[in-house]
């Protein structure tokens, strides 16, 4: 990983990033994310991570996005199909200066809590968590994430390896354990979404989105 020693416009850094080699910025202090998050306001082909002076900013590769998109749409589906109440923030930014952290999920479901922030497309994602977020891992591991999604009390938290997706629902004593389903969709196990996103290797998205709703069908009739 590079890392950031001195002064960089946007056009700068934007032009240095790749897939490969995100930057990072070690003794970084609040103040210094705060400015890059606004600097790179709307640049939807990056993500910013604040970790207690440890400052990432990732870049997003093609991959990425599809395997994030693909989990959205499947969530969709369930949401209809089961008409349960789910409202998406998409890639939101979470960050709390008493915490030291912040970090953008690749996407975020509000289901449980979803009362909570109907009505409005204003809310403050950091202090109402979703109950779910989900992060994909292709050219970098999320180990570091744990930690703080934990920080926010969010209740579930997805992650997707381009091989297993996993589950992990966070417990009393703050730290995320693995789990074979979730919990506010327990027709979703880990086992389910990791056969539908490993699909993408033989599949376009519109095919898997079609056997996605034929198995939800087929598993609303038998219960």
């Amino acid at each position: 990983m590079a890392t950031i020693e001195a002064t960089f416009t946007k056009e700068e850094l934007l032009s240095e990033l790749s897939p490969e080699t995100p930057f990072v910025l070690y003794g970084a202090n609040w103040d210094s994310y705060e400015e890059v998050v606004q600097e790179l306001w709307g640049v939807g082909s990056v993500q910013v991570i604040y970790n207690r002076g440890i400052l990432k900013i990732m870049p997003k590769s093609p991959e990425h996005e599809y395997y994030a998109e693909l989990v959205k749409r499947i969530v969709d589906r369930v949401s209809f199909g089961l008409h349960k109440k789910v409202i998406s923030f998409g890639s939101p930014t979470m960050k709390k200066n008493t915490l030291e952290k912040g970090v953008e999920p690749d996407a975020c479901f509000y289901v449980s809590r979803a009362a909570l922030v109907s009505g409005s497309a204003k809310i403050d994602i950091s202090e109402i968590p979703p109950d779910i977020v989900v992060e994909i891992d292709v050219y970098h591991k999320s180990d570091d994430k744990f930690e703080i999604y934990a920080a926010f009390g969010v209740p579930e938290f997805w992650l997707y390896d381009q091989k297993t997706l996993r589950i992990y629902r966070l417990e009393k004593d703050d730290k995320y354990e693995e789990t074979s389903a979730s919990l506010e969709f327990p027709i979703l196990t880990s086992e389910i979404l990791t056969k539908f996103l490993n699909q993408s290797r033989q599949k376009d998205q519109f095919e898997i989105l079609l056997d996605f709703e034929d198995w939800l069908r087929k598993g609303k009739e038998n219960n």
